[in-house]
């Protein structure tokens, strides 16, 4: 049976994957970001939380950083490496930053994380607003959510991870506004070009899962933790970050995911067009299935979001029948195993976020679902 994924190599097919793995034996030609990215302010890395680790250079030592508790630990573990404190501020019901949150901790912060958690879109020009008179400096996080040109906020961090809006497997861009602050230091940054094997390691870790998931009953599970265990397929948050310390490679984006990178926005176009089809589909079967939820389809279809639903109970039987929905492990601070005594993080502290971390579901969209698998997962589901 075919395993459906938000997290598993969702952006490849196989012809994808081919591709991202011929690139480590082709020779290069300079790739032109300009038309994609509409602007010369950017600085490309091997993750975005290498950039983050940048700029947690110009956050003042009486200033903390203001994060969502809705996230991914590598969001903090650039700034908690560098002795930095981060504020945790609380969410609005859909798992968005709560702007009342900015205001109420405002004098406490000296840089602020903002996402646009799964592909729905914060209020930048509000946060902005109240920024520009306490001299936050603003990072909007674009990892659910690529946007074209600079940004209203100070920064755009932009995530090619491989689950992310767009993905060349691992890889990240800082986007900036010409007064921003520190954008000298992010210019001048000296990175080192990382090594073959980890370029290889990430382009071949498409192509492992394009032949595993749609066997994954069948065999195809074996073969993805042959891989793993052979440490051929990288983890996407390491057992040092799950404890608040960084040990990422802090190196430039390589050719080969520059072209892998460059493919994905040529493709852009036709990938919205088909997370258009699904996403649709996909709303029309969770409008009849939980007739209570409210049904989220962001603007850029990244995922479709149900919440107010018994998140363990869909996961459950969701995964009976080849859907594997689980995301962010339905902690405040992800993947389940942080240590949040690292990230100073207290249960209870942000009641918003851990309430709706507990009662969503997202629903994929990619390249790998097709209207077919809506329609097992509709017919198979209320069997379960």
């Amino acid at each position: 049976m075919k395993l459906v994924s938000n997290q598993l190599g969702p952006n490849f097919t196989l012809n994808d994957a081919l591709f991202a793995w011929s690139c480590t034996f082709t020779s290069f030609k300079v790739c032109n970001f300009f038309p994609h990215f509409k602007t010369k302010n950017f600085r490309l890395a091997s993750t975005a939380r290498t950039l983050l680790g940048i700029l947690a250079e110009i956050v003042p030592n009486d200033k903390k950083v203001g994060i969502p508790a809705v996230c991914c630990a590598v969001m903090a573990t650039p700034f908690l490496s560098k002795g930095k404190k981060i504020c945790w501020l609380d969410t609005d019901k859909n798992g968005l930053i709560d702007i009342q949150e900015i205001e109420k901790h405002k004098k406490e912060l000296g840089l602020l994380i903002v996402p646009h958690t799964f592909g729905q879109q914060a209020n930048i020009e509000k946060i902005m607003t109240i920024a520009k008179k306490n001299n936050i400096v603003v990072v909007e996080d674009g990892a659910h959510f690529f946007e074209p040109g600079e940004p209203i906020a100070d920064y755009r961090l932009l995530s090619f991870g491989r689950e992310k809006d767009v993905s060349c497997v691992s890889g990240g861009a800082l986007v900036w506004r010409n007064n921003s602050l520190g954008k000298e230091l992010v210019e001048n940054h000296k990175l080192k070009l990382p090594s073959w094997s980890w370029s290889f390691r990430h382009a071949i870790q498409p192509l492992v899962l394009a032949i595993s998931l749609p066997w994954w009953k069948m065999g195809g599970k074996c073969i993805a933790g042959f891989f793993a265990k052979a440490k051929l397929l990288p983890r996407a948050v390491s057992s040092n970050e799950r404890s608040g310390i960084e040990d990422f490679p802090q190196t430039k984006l390589s050719k080969v995911q520059q072209k892998i990178l460059f493919r994905a926005l040529n493709q852009r176009k036709n990938e919205l067009l088909h997370r258009e089809k699904i996403a649709n589909a996909w709303k029309e079967t969770l409008t009849t299935l939980f007739p209570n939820a409210q049904i989220i389809v962001p603007e850029n279809f990244f995922r479709v979001i149900a919440t107010g639903i018994d998140r363990e109970t869909v996961l459950n039987k969701a995964k009976q029948i080849g859907f594997d929905l689980g995301e962010w492990d339905g902690e405040p601070i992800a993947p389940r195993g942080v240590d949040l005594k690292k990230f100073d993080y207290k249960k209870g502290q942000c009641p918003n976020a851990e309430k709706f971390i507990k009662n969503y579901v997202t629903f994929p969209t990619n390249r790998r679902t097709s209207l077919t698998d809506i329609e097992r997962f509709t017919r198979l589901f209320e069997t379960k």
